[in-house]
């Protein structure tokens, strides 16, 4: 089952309580003043501050993609409010006009809302669960599609052996949660 937010109500069909929350996260995308390419032709990295509550990265058509980032309220993912909030956007705005202070003459090629579907420790479930041969693929928040093929060989390789050459599949066990409800645990923890 890999169906993004919906998941967690797949897995109630079949008896797995998923920790997963489905969030809002609100979207500009800046439309670069005249020169700003030249100037920067990578546009800006993909990039966020520790702790930080937002992210930047190059988007198609020349735009800079703005971002919230593990910061929206929980939401139902059939019916959630797909226009951001000014205030949100404005802030925005001048958080990155504050960073890169040549983007604070942009202007805005579009924005949204998505949605993200988040564990409590921001770590992918790859598992088996449930009845025999339910297997999980969930948590990815926005960037599940960056890791799109070492996903696809995780889920692969637990479907066909239960173990990978290419990471170690514990780390993203649901029963991670059991006694950590927060996930892996505290670093003191693994001393």
């Amino acid at each position: 089952m890999a169906a993004g937010p919906w998941t967690p109500r797949a897995g109630e069909w079949v008896g797995v309580d998923l920790p997963i929350t489905p969030t809002r996260e609100q979207v500009v995308i800046l439309d670069p003043p005249e020169g700003y390419a030249e100037s920067y032709p990578d546009l800006t990295p993909t990039t966020g501050f520790p702790g930080g509550d937002w992210y930047i990265r190059p988007d198609f058509g020349g735009g800079v993609l703005v971002a919230t980032h593990h910061t929206g309220s929980e939401v139902d993912p059939d019916s959630y409010d797909r226009q951001p909030d000014e205030e949100t956007l404005l802030a925005l705005v001048d958080d990155i006009a504050g960073i890169i202070p040549e983007l604070a003459d942009a202007g805005i090629q579009g924005q949204y809302c998505g949605v993200y579907s988040t564990t409590p420790d921001h770590d992918f479930i790859i598992d088996r669960a449930g009845p025999e041969g339910c297997h999980f693929a969930c948590g990815f928040s926005g960037h599940g599609f960056k890791h799109g093929p070492a996903i696809g060989k995780l889920a692969c390789e637990l479907l066909t052996s239960g173990e990978s050459d290419l990471a170690d599949l514990e780390f993203f066990s649901l029963d991670r949660f059991d006694d950590h409800p927060d996930g892996h645990g505290a670093p003191e923890d693994d001393i």
